[in-house]
Order: structure tokens, then sequence, then C-alpha cells
């Protein structure tokens, strides 16, 4: 698969995909976002509350010369990545295991990234 391909995969389903994020992120924190489109990422998300000035970004990631994955996290405003989760294709979080090979995990998504979110906002 080529790096193109990899992210054609994900172009395909995306808007979904974020519009549930966004949809789950108003329901448990009560955060609206606003999105905005950055050469670098998939897609960008920008917390609309001056207070806490955080990204949350979905980055194509090529893993290996068959396989891409996709990362989902907050940027903060020094400029730390905090990792949500990583994702297959489909959007169903995976992780890699000690073999080395990329599993998918029971967690969902989007309660992952809430509880990003959650813990970056009671810092």
């Amino acid at each position: 698969m080529s790096e193109v391909e990899g992210v054609m995969a994900f172009e395909q389903g995306i808007d979904s995909f974020i519009k549930r994020i966004r949809s789950v992120l108003y329901e448990r924190a009560n955060v609206r976002l606003s999105q905005h489109t950055t050469p670098q990422n998939l897609a960008t998300l920008f917390l609309q509350q001056d207070k806490y000035p955080l990204q949350l970004r979905f980055v194509v990631l090529a893993v290996g010369h068959d396989q891409s994955l996709g990362r989902l996290s907050w940027l903060d405003q020094y400029g730390c990545d905090h990792v949500c989760c990583y994702v297959n294709e489909l959007f169903h979080c995976v992780v890699r295991k000690r073999n080395g090979k990329w599993s998918e995990q029971k967690h969902k998504v989007d309660e992952l990234c809430a509880r990003r979110l959650l813990d970056l906002l009671a810092a």
C-alpha cells in the first residue's frame, strides 16, 4: 500500500468519524470544536474556549510498507501532543502488541478522546 492509498482509505470515512467525536465531546465535556484545515493533518479541530487552547488532530501515519494508521491526539498550548489512540482504516482503536503487530482493542475512540480531554482540562 502506498502512502497515498493509506491516506485515501481514511479520507473516505473521516467526516462521519469527526462528526461522532464532536458530538461525544460536546455531550461529555460540554465543549464545542471548530474545524480547520492544515496541510499536515487530515483533520484539525480547535477547542472553542479561550481558556484552553487545545487542538484535536488526526494524522495518518505509514506503518511499514503495507499499512497506515491514524493517530488522534490533543495538542496543548506548549506544543505537547497527548495521544488519545491509534485507529485502523475502519476507525477502530488499535494497540501495538509485544510482537510488533497492531490489533483492535475494545475501547471506543470517542471515549478515549473524551477521557484524554477531561484529563487535560482537569490539570
